[in-house]
């Protein structure tokens, strides 16, 4: 994360949003600022690109506050973005990273983050966008569950027998 984050203060221009903190959508921002990221690939054969989306992001975002700091934190929704993108990375065959790829799947699920917000302004479909990027990275790299990892809930109790009467003895009258 620490690596992704400077990365993205070197390709986001910061400044021009004045922001002081980096949220989702600047995680989407970064994204879409190398090229050669899978990502970008994807968003970009969407018809969705750096330019369109800094101008949303910045229709979209408060007024600049000022010249912001070298040191930016993370929204806690961008925190929360950045951790489930491991567990994206989880559900990969035989990945050993978090990529750029899956920090995008997890921001795609933030349904209420502004990355999602800018995208879907932009007439982007979230769901269109992650059937996109797993078709990109192909449907062999998407891990099932193992039987081991998946619980197995209690069956359904089963239904209680209903009670036969017992043969009541006659009673004779005499």
């Amino acid at each position: 994360t620490e690596i992704y984050t400077l990365s993205l203060h070197d390709a986001l221009p910061i400044e021009k949003l004045g922001h002081d903190y980096i949220g989702t959508e600047h995680l989407l921002l970064g994204m879409l600022k190398d090229p050669t990221s899978v990502g970008s690939n994807v968003l970009d054969g969407l018809g969705i690109d750096y330019e369109a989306v800094f101008a949303q992001v910045k229709k979209l975002s408060k007024p600049p506050i000022g010249i912001p700091s070298a040191d930016l934190p993370l929204t806690g929704r961008a925190k929360s973005v950045l951790e489930e993108s491991i567990k994206e990375a989880q559900k990969m065959k035989d990945t050993k990273y978090v990529g750029v790829e899956h920090i995008l799947l997890a921001l795609l699920s933030d349904t209420q983050g502004q990355a999602v917000e800018a995208l879907v302004s932009l007439g982007a479909d979230p769901e269109k966008i992650k059937i996109e990027l797993y078709s990109f990275l192909g449907p062999e790299n998407i891990a099932t569950p193992d039987e081991s990892d998946m619980v197995m809930a209690d069956p359904l109790p089963d239904k209680p027998k209903p009670q036969q009467s017992s043969p009541q003895p006659s009673k004779s009258k005499k």
